[in-house]
């Protein structure tokens, strides 16, 4: 429970110096001499989008976010579906990018399971009515798999890390690794 309260705090921070218009790099800086520094302070930094890169990917955010509002509305007589959709339409409404994963298992799902429809059915090709559902599930699940992957790469890029050799007051030589953000 320490941890999350702990992570909490950190996020607030970091959202705090973000709205400063300091870089990541600044950002981590502060932090690592506050709470430690640790891969988790560094992973916690890397998935608070910067200002700029929000502000650059918001409209396709919030695209993707009513996209996920309608299927959730859609599928309120379906307990089944209504979860898996609620909980990513809450990670994208608060800005959570560590659950963007979710979105691509979800994506490959749907994917799966409306080729498993088309293999395992007989549908009239010709008979728009029959064929609309399964192109619209087919779209859905490549946009899903799409957004789930590439939006949290441009939005929240991945830090380097670079192990840099030191010696230590013994003399004896030790490496000490580096977070460094782009």
């Amino acid at each position: 429970m320490k941890a999350i309260i702990r992570d909490k705090e950190i996020r607030n921070e970091i959202k705090i110096q973000l709205a400063k218009g300091k870089c990541k790099q600044d950002v981590f800086s502060d932090i690592a001499a506050q709470y430690g520094y640790t891969k988790r302070n560094a992973d916690i930094v890397r998935f608070m989008p910067s200002t700029e890169l929000y502000k650059k990917y918001k409209y396709w955010n919030m695209a993707y976010l009513l996209l996920m509002l309608i299927i959730t509305a859609g599928s309120i007589k379906f307990l089944s579906i209504l979860i898996p959709f609620g909980i990513i339409s809450y990670g994208v409404a608060t800005k959570k990018f560590e659950f963007y994963w979710a979105n691509t298992v979800l994506g490959f799902m749907l994917l799966f399971s409306i080729i498993g429809i088309l293999l395992n059915t007989e549908i009239n090709y010709y008979d728009s009515s029959e064929i609309i559902v399964p192109i619209i599930i087919f779209t859905v699940s490549i946009i899903m798999i799409l957004t789930g992957v590439i939006l949290p790469m441009k939005i929240t890029p991945k830090y380097r890390v670079e192990k840099r050799p030191y010696s230590n007051k013994k003399g004896e030589k030790r490496s000490k690794t580096i977070y460094l953000f782009d």
